[in-house]
Protein backbone atom coordinates (compact mmCIF):
# COMPACT_ATOMS: atom_id res chain seq x y z
CA UNK A 1 0.00 0.00 0.00
CA UNK A 2 3.09 2.36 0.85
CA UNK A 3 4.02 2.67 -3.16
CA UNK A 4 0.58 3.18 -4.42
CA UNK A 5 0.01 6.15 -1.35
CA UNK A 6 3.12 7.80 -2.35
CA UNK A 7 2.14 8.09 -5.69
CA UNK A 8 -0.65 9.48 -5.09
CA UNK A 9 1.80 12.39 -3.22
CA UNK A 10 4.18 12.46 -5.91
CA UNK A 11 1.12 13.04 -8.59
CA UNK A 12 -0.65 15.54 -6.30
CA UNK A 13 2.65 17.68 -6.57
CA UNK A 14 2.97 17.16 -9.93
CA UNK A 15 -0.43 18.01 -10.87
CA UNK A 16 0.25 21.61 -9.06
CA UNK A 17 3.35 22.08 -11.06
CA UNK A 18 2.15 21.38 -14.30
CA UNK A 19 -0.81 23.91 -13.36
CA UNK A 20 2.42 26.44 -12.97
CA UNK A 21 3.91 25.23 -16.03
CA UNK A 22 1.00 25.26 -18.45
CA UNK A 23 0.09 28.77 -17.38
CA UNK A 24 3.58 29.91 -18.52
CA UNK A 25 4.04 28.21 -21.74
CA UNK A 26 0.82 26.33 -23.12
CA UNK A 27 0.02 23.31 -22.37
CA UNK A 28 1.21 21.68 -24.93
CA UNK A 29 4.97 23.16 -24.53
CA UNK A 30 4.19 21.78 -21.14
CA UNK A 31 3.70 18.45 -21.76
CA UNK A 32 6.10 17.83 -24.65
CA UNK A 33 8.86 19.47 -22.10
CA UNK A 34 8.13 17.45 -18.50
CA UNK A 35 7.63 14.43 -20.87
CA UNK A 36 11.34 14.71 -22.64
CA UNK A 37 12.95 15.87 -19.13
CA UNK A 38 11.48 12.66 -17.74
CA UNK A 39 12.78 10.72 -20.54
CA UNK A 40 16.24 11.93 -20.15
CA UNK A 41 16.12 11.17 -16.39
CA UNK A 42 14.49 7.74 -17.06
CA UNK A 43 17.01 6.86 -19.87
CA UNK A 44 20.31 7.65 -18.07
CA UNK A 45 19.09 5.80 -15.34
CA UNK A 46 18.22 2.53 -17.29
CA UNK A 47 21.25 2.14 -18.87
CA UNK A 48 24.00 3.12 -16.00
CA UNK A 49 22.60 1.53 -13.30
CA UNK A 50 19.09 -0.22 -14.13
CA UNK A 51 17.77 -2.69 -16.84
CA UNK A 52 17.94 -0.83 -20.37
CA UNK A 53 15.60 -2.10 -22.15
CA UNK A 54 15.77 -5.35 -21.83
CA UNK A 55 13.62 -8.16 -19.99
CA UNK A 56 10.15 -9.97 -21.78
CA UNK A 57 7.76 -7.54 -20.13
CA UNK A 58 9.55 -4.74 -22.78
CA UNK A 59 6.92 -4.67 -25.21
CA UNK A 60 3.80 -4.79 -22.66
CA UNK A 61 5.58 -2.15 -20.82
CA UNK A 62 5.59 -0.21 -24.23
CA UNK A 63 2.12 -1.06 -24.73
CA UNK A 64 1.36 0.25 -21.46
CA UNK A 65 3.09 3.64 -22.17
CA UNK A 66 1.11 4.47 -25.31
CA UNK A 67 -2.03 3.61 -23.51
CA UNK A 68 -1.30 4.69 -20.03
CA UNK A 69 0.50 8.16 -20.79
CA UNK A 70 0.54 8.60 -24.24
CA UNK A 71 -3.16 8.65 -24.78
CA UNK A 72 -4.77 8.78 -21.35
CA UNK A 73 -2.94 12.01 -20.65
CA UNK A 74 -3.85 13.30 -24.36
CA UNK A 75 -7.91 12.35 -22.91
CA UNK A 76 -6.85 14.21 -19.68
CA UNK A 77 -6.25 17.46 -21.51
CA UNK A 78 -9.08 17.78 -23.41
CA UNK A 79 -11.29 16.78 -21.15
CA UNK A 80 -10.01 19.83 -18.75
CA UNK A 81 -10.34 21.96 -21.73
CA UNK A 82 -13.34 21.44 -21.65
CA UNK A 83 -14.97 20.46 -18.06
CA UNK A 84 -12.17 21.68 -15.63
CA UNK A 85 -9.75 19.95 -13.43
CA UNK A 86 -12.01 18.62 -10.64
CA UNK A 87 -14.78 17.35 -12.91
CA UNK A 88 -11.80 15.73 -15.36
CA UNK A 89 -9.90 14.33 -12.07
CA UNK A 90 -13.05 12.93 -11.00
CA UNK A 91 -13.95 11.21 -14.25
CA UNK A 92 -10.40 10.13 -14.86
CA UNK A 93 -9.22 8.94 -11.36
CA UNK A 94 -11.99 7.06 -9.83
CA UNK A 95 -13.44 5.06 -12.61
CA UNK A 96 -10.21 4.03 -13.57
CA UNK A 97 -10.06 1.94 -10.64
CA UNK A 98 -13.19 0.18 -11.27
CA UNK A 99 -12.12 -0.06 -14.77
CA UNK A 100 -8.80 -1.49 -14.16
CA UNK A 101 -10.15 -4.30 -11.44
CA UNK A 102 -13.07 -5.17 -14.24
CA UNK A 103 -10.10 -5.35 -17.07
CA UNK A 104 -7.77 -7.49 -14.80
CA UNK A 105 -10.35 -9.62 -13.58
CA UNK A 106 -11.19 -10.46 -17.05
CA UNK A 107 -8.01 -11.06 -18.48
CA UNK A 108 -5.82 -12.07 -15.87
CA UNK A 109 -8.60 -13.68 -13.34
CA UNK A 110 -7.58 -11.65 -10.31
CA UNK A 111 -10.32 -11.30 -8.35
CA UNK A 112 -11.02 -8.86 -5.22
CA UNK A 113 -12.41 -9.53 -1.57
CA UNK A 114 -15.89 -8.17 -0.56
CA UNK A 115 -13.68 -6.27 2.02
CA UNK A 116 -11.35 -4.75 -0.92
CA UNK A 117 -14.24 -3.79 -2.76
CA UNK A 118 -15.47 -2.25 -0.20
CA UNK A 119 -12.52 -0.15 0.50
CA UNK A 120 -12.73 0.65 -3.04
CA UNK A 121 -15.75 2.29 -3.00
CA UNK A 122 -15.67 4.04 0.04
CA UNK A 123 -12.23 5.39 -1.71
CA UNK A 124 -14.30 6.94 -5.27
CA UNK A 125 -17.42 8.05 -2.61
CA UNK A 126 -15.10 10.07 -0.70
CA UNK A 127 -12.92 11.26 -4.01
CA UNK A 128 -16.32 12.05 -5.90
CA UNK A 129 -17.56 13.93 -2.65
CA UNK A 130 -14.61 16.08 -2.76
CA UNK A 131 -13.98 16.72 -6.65
CA UNK A 132 -17.32 17.47 -7.65
CA UNK A 133 -18.21 20.86 -9.12
CA UNK A 134 -20.15 23.29 -7.53
CA UNK A 135 -24.18 23.69 -8.16
CA UNK A 136 -23.22 27.18 -10.12
CA UNK A 137 -20.85 25.83 -12.61
CA UNK A 138 -22.76 25.65 -15.86
CA UNK A 139 -21.35 23.76 -19.11
CA UNK A 140 -23.28 23.71 -22.43
CA UNK A 141 -24.73 20.44 -23.52
CA UNK A 142 -22.26 20.22 -26.83
CA UNK A 143 -19.00 20.90 -24.30
CA UNK A 144 -20.34 18.33 -21.51
CA UNK A 145 -21.16 15.28 -23.67
CA UNK A 146 -17.52 15.37 -25.35
CA UNK A 147 -15.58 16.58 -22.20
CA UNK A 148 -17.45 13.52 -20.46
CA UNK A 149 -16.37 11.41 -23.51
CA UNK A 150 -12.96 12.18 -23.13
CA UNK A 151 -12.62 11.82 -19.10
CA UNK A 152 -14.23 8.36 -19.51
CA UNK A 153 -11.54 7.84 -22.30
CA UNK A 154 -8.86 8.85 -20.02
CA UNK A 155 -9.55 6.83 -17.07
CA UNK A 156 -9.84 3.76 -19.69
CA UNK A 157 -6.60 4.64 -20.83
CA UNK A 158 -5.36 4.70 -17.28
CA UNK A 159 -6.94 1.38 -16.37
CA UNK A 160 -6.19 -0.18 -19.45
CA UNK A 161 -2.48 1.22 -19.24
CA UNK A 162 -2.22 -0.18 -15.38
CA UNK A 163 -3.61 -3.90 -16.42
CA UNK A 164 -0.84 -4.13 -18.95
CA UNK A 165 1.84 -3.24 -16.40
CA UNK A 166 0.88 -5.84 -14.32
CA UNK A 167 1.00 -8.35 -17.62
CA UNK A 168 4.65 -7.42 -18.24
CA UNK A 169 5.28 -7.84 -14.69
CA UNK A 170 4.03 -11.07 -15.01
CA UNK A 171 6.10 -11.84 -18.36
CA UNK A 172 9.06 -11.12 -16.13
CA UNK A 173 8.22 -13.03 -13.30
CA UNK A 174 7.90 -16.27 -15.75
CA UNK A 175 11.54 -15.67 -17.13
CA UNK A 176 12.73 -15.31 -13.20
CA UNK A 177 13.58 -11.46 -14.26
CA UNK A 178 12.91 -8.33 -11.39
CA UNK A 179 12.95 -4.75 -13.15
CA UNK A 180 12.90 -2.11 -10.57
CA UNK A 181 10.27 0.53 -11.10
CA UNK A 182 12.97 3.35 -12.84
CA UNK A 183 13.44 0.90 -15.90
CA UNK A 184 10.28 -0.05 -15.88
CA UNK A 185 8.99 3.29 -15.94
CA UNK A 186 11.82 4.05 -18.52
CA UNK A 187 10.39 1.00 -20.52
CA UNK A 188 7.02 2.79 -20.40
CA UNK A 189 8.51 6.43 -21.81
CA UNK A 190 9.70 4.55 -24.29
CA UNK A 191 5.96 3.90 -25.95
CA UNK A 192 4.75 7.00 -24.40
CA UNK A 193 7.39 9.26 -25.64
CA UNK A 194 6.32 7.34 -29.64
CA UNK A 195 2.68 8.18 -28.92
CA UNK A 196 3.25 11.68 -27.55
CA UNK A 197 5.29 12.50 -30.66
CA UNK A 198 2.94 11.14 -33.49
CA UNK A 199 -0.16 12.78 -31.74
CA UNK A 200 1.72 16.16 -31.61
CA UNK A 201 2.23 16.13 -35.32
CA UNK A 202 -0.85 15.21 -35.51
CA UNK A 203 -2.30 18.23 -33.69
CA UNK A 204 0.04 20.57 -35.19
CA UNK A 205 -1.36 19.23 -38.71
CA UNK A 206 -4.86 20.28 -37.65
CA UNK A 207 -3.75 22.94 -36.32
CA UNK A 208 -2.43 24.73 -39.69
CA UNK A 209 -5.10 27.96 -40.47
CA UNK A 210 -6.28 28.05 -36.78
CA UNK A 211 -6.20 30.54 -34.28
CA UNK A 212 -3.15 29.12 -32.11
CA UNK A 213 -2.48 29.77 -28.44
CA UNK A 214 0.18 33.32 -28.17
CA UNK A 215 3.50 31.71 -28.16
CA UNK A 216 5.59 32.32 -25.12
CA UNK A 217 8.46 34.71 -24.53
CA UNK A 218 12.11 33.19 -23.11
CA UNK A 219 11.38 34.79 -19.60
CA UNK A 220 8.20 32.91 -19.82
CA UNK A 221 10.41 29.37 -20.41
CA UNK A 222 12.86 30.67 -18.02
CA UNK A 223 9.90 31.10 -15.25
CA UNK A 224 8.67 27.36 -16.04
CA UNK A 225 11.54 25.79 -16.10
CA UNK A 226 11.86 25.11 -12.25
CA UNK A 227 8.18 23.76 -12.34
CA UNK A 228 8.15 21.65 -15.63
CA UNK A 229 11.63 19.99 -14.20
CA UNK A 230 9.52 19.40 -10.84
CA UNK A 231 6.85 18.35 -12.76
CA UNK A 232 8.86 15.62 -14.80
CA UNK A 233 10.93 14.44 -11.59
CA UNK A 234 8.04 14.03 -9.00
CA UNK A 235 5.10 12.65 -11.88
CA UNK A 236 6.71 11.27 -15.21
CA UNK A 237 9.80 9.90 -13.19
CA UNK A 238 9.23 8.99 -9.50
CA UNK A 239 5.75 8.49 -9.63
CA UNK A 240 5.51 6.55 -12.37
CA UNK A 241 8.45 4.39 -10.64
CA UNK A 242 6.52 4.21 -7.26
CA UNK A 243 3.48 3.04 -9.45
CA UNK A 244 5.15 0.26 -11.19
CA UNK A 245 6.32 -0.75 -7.56
CA UNK A 246 3.02 -0.79 -6.27
CA UNK A 247 1.62 -2.47 -9.52
CA UNK A 248 4.25 -5.25 -8.74
CA UNK A 249 2.89 -6.02 -5.81
CA UNK A 250 -0.70 -5.17 -5.52
CA UNK A 251 -4.07 -5.57 -8.09
CA UNK A 252 -4.99 -3.15 -10.25
CA UNK A 253 -8.38 -2.08 -8.92
CA UNK A 254 -6.80 -1.56 -4.95
CA UNK A 255 -3.65 0.53 -6.54
CA UNK A 256 -6.08 2.65 -8.60
CA UNK A 257 -8.56 3.01 -5.56
CA UNK A 258 -5.38 4.85 -3.78
CA UNK A 259 -4.30 6.71 -6.81
CA UNK A 260 -7.93 8.00 -6.87
CA UNK A 261 -7.00 10.05 -3.73
CA UNK A 262 -4.57 12.45 -5.65
CA UNK A 263 -7.22 14.95 -6.09
CA UNK A 264 -7.33 15.29 -2.35
CA UNK A 265 -3.46 15.72 -1.80
CA UNK A 266 -3.61 18.89 -4.00
CA UNK A 267 -5.86 20.41 -1.93
CA UNK A 268 -4.06 21.39 1.03
CA UNK A 269 -1.25 22.35 -2.04
CA UNK A 270 -3.11 24.49 -3.63
CA UNK A 271 -3.79 26.16 -0.52
CA UNK A 272 -1.06 26.78 0.49
CA UNK A 273 0.38 28.13 -3.15
CA UNK A 274 -2.49 29.35 -4.58
CA UNK A 275 -4.68 30.03 -1.61
CA UNK A 276 -7.17 28.13 -2.86
CA UNK A 277 -9.76 27.29 0.22
CA UNK A 278 -11.32 23.70 -0.15
CA UNK A 279 -15.41 23.67 0.83
CA UNK A 280 -16.66 21.90 3.91
CA UNK A 281 -17.63 18.84 1.49
CA UNK A 282 -14.46 18.57 0.30
CA UNK A 283 -12.49 18.47 3.58
CA UNK A 284 -15.69 15.61 4.56
CA UNK A 285 -14.79 13.94 1.23
CA UNK A 286 -11.29 14.10 2.53
CA UNK A 287 -12.27 12.48 5.12
CA UNK A 288 -14.20 9.88 3.73
CA UNK A 289 -11.55 8.84 1.19
CA UNK A 290 -8.89 8.54 3.51
CA UNK A 291 -11.16 6.49 5.65
CA UNK A 292 -11.14 4.31 2.78
CA UNK A 293 -7.72 3.96 2.45
CA UNK A 294 -7.17 3.01 6.36
CA UNK A 295 -9.63 -0.02 5.71
CA UNK A 296 -7.35 -1.24 2.51
CA UNK A 297 -4.68 -1.53 4.36
CA UNK A 298 -6.14 -3.94 7.07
Amino acid sequence: MFPAALTALLFAFSGVCAGRSTRLIGAMNAGFLRLLVAFITLAGYAYLWGSGHTGPGLAFFMLSGVIGIGLGDTAVFQAIKRLGPRLSVLLAQCLAAPFGAAIEWGWMGTTLTPAQIGGIAIILVGSGMAVWPDKKMTIPRNVLLPGVFFGVLAALGQALGAVITRKANAANIVEHIEINGLSAAYQRMLGALIATLVIYLISMLFQRGRTAEKPAGKDDYKKAAPWIIANALSGLTFGIACYQWALQHTATGIVLAIVATTPLLVMPMTYFLDNDRPSRRALLGAVVAVSGVIALTQ
